[in-house]
């Protein structure tokens, strides 16, 4: 993935950074992710994972806004990566995307930290 991936009028996705040997990789979410735009979003993530990664980050320091869809496909990644012992890492979360995930308790199958930088350090240490 090479550039931003625009995902409807609503959602961007972008790559920060990723290991070479595709231990990890960092996307970035700006938007929102609801029901018009979480299969798009769903899918691409997918053929990221495919690709051979083994644990995902998403810096969802602009992700303003995740639906019960959105929830899904956090949900379909987390298996996704689960398959190749990996997990799925959220940084950044705004305060009320936060309070979602913990909410519904998906922090019980999610990573949630405060920051890339420990999502990284947190795979690449652990």
């Amino acid at each position: 993935m090479d550039e931003n991936l625009i995902i409807g009028d609503s959602l961007t996705l972008a790559e920060e950074t990723s290991d070479p040997d595709k231990k990890y990789i960092v996307l970035k979410v700006i938007g929102f992710i609801d029901s018009n735009n979480f299969f798009d979003f769903q899918r691409e993530v997918n053929n990221i994972l495919q690709s051979g990664y083994k644990n995902v980050v998403f810096n969802c320091e602009e992700l303003n806004y995740v639906s019960s869809s959105g929830i899904a496909a956090f949900t379909s990644f987390y298996k996704t990566v689960k398959e190749k012992n990996g997990i799925v890492v959220l940084s950044n979360l705004q305060k009320r995307v936060k309070e979602i995930f913990h909410l519904i308790k998906m922090s019980s199958i999610l990573k949630i930290v405060d920051t890339v930088d420990e999502a990284v350090g947190s795979l690449t240490n652990g």
